[in-house]
């Protein structure tokens, strides 16, 4: 190849390549400008997508928070009912009509609220206690003997305070399913309820029992009750706790003396009118 040739060649391309620029790609002056108007609305498309991921995060923990409820729900029923209406029914066989009375009543208010906790997941700490208490005297009668339960409450406690619904529950029904067994002669609770110092709001709130103890209940397990029953209702009342405050905490441990076993539950309770 001649060097007429190379040269003519090496022009030929560079003619090329610049017409293929102006071709394609035009001067920066005749391009497009971003207008204030475009970049309002890039902005508001960008502030509606996070709103919309908002949204979506904000139904997804709601769900969470119902399936949470439901699996509550459908944990307490089925044998609680069961044993519950047995109870009625073999005082009233037995011509104890004042006592198939009473236990009835007991189990209509245990149920009222737990009906309307399916409609609100939070009820005052009033309506809380009531429940317990009617639980208690429904699952006395299936143990066939009284339990004593003291209930201590600091007078700086309101008991118009909300806290979730049946959240005490699991506690207590894991110490009288797995605590208070026939070998225990004066079944004995205690559940006290007192503020946190520095704390507004927030409570500790300690259920005893004088049971077996852990080593014994934790190797040991109802036959009546499914032997997962006590981590359930822990992991349970864990998960709602998380819901209720990221520091909220559950606690089962050793107790002193009298007392065999112990559980904390530490949360913020919704003062009334704060």
């Amino acid at each position: 190849m001649s060097l007429l040739t190379i040269v003519l060649t090496a022009a030929l391309c560079g003619a090329w390549g610049m017409w293929c620029g102006q071709r394609w790609s035009p001067p920066w002056s005749e391009r497009p400008s971003i207008t204030p108007h475009d970049a309002w609305m890039e902005r508001h498309q960008r502030l509606r997508d996070q709103s919309q991921v908002a949204q979506r995060r904000h139904d997804v923990r709601h769900t969470r928070n119902e399936v949470q409820q439901q699996t509550l729900q459908l944990h307490l029923s089925p044998h609680f009912m069961f044993n519950a209406l047995s109870s009625v029914q073999w005082l009233w066989s037995e011509h104890k009509r004042d006592r198939a009375a009473r236990l009835f009543s007991n189990f209509v208010t245990l149920w009222r609220h737990h009906w309307r906790s399916q409609e609100t997941s939070a009820h005052t700490l009033q309506e809380e206690l009531e429940s317990l208490q009617a639980y208690l005297t429904l699952e006395a009668q299936r143990l066939g003997r009284a339990v004593a339960m003291e209930v201590r409450i600091d007078p700086s406690v309101s008991h118009e305070s909300r806290l979730p619904a049946l959240l005490l529950q699991p506690a207590l029904e894991n110490a009288l399913w797995h605590g208070l067994d026939a070998s225990v002669v004066h079944p004995q609770l205690e559940l006290a309820i007192s503020p946190q110092e520095g704390r507004p709001s927030w409570v500790n709130m300690v259920l005893r029992d004088n049971g077996v103890g852990l080593s014994r209940s934790s190797s040991t397990t109802s036959t009546d009750a499914p032997s997962d029953h006590v981590s359930m209702g822990t992991e349970i009342t864990s998960m709602r706790l998380r819901e209720v405050h990221p520091e909220a905490r559950f606690e089962l441990r050793e107790a002193r003396a009298p007392w065999s076993t112990e559980v904390v539950i530490s949360l913020p309770l919704v003062v009334p009118n704060s």
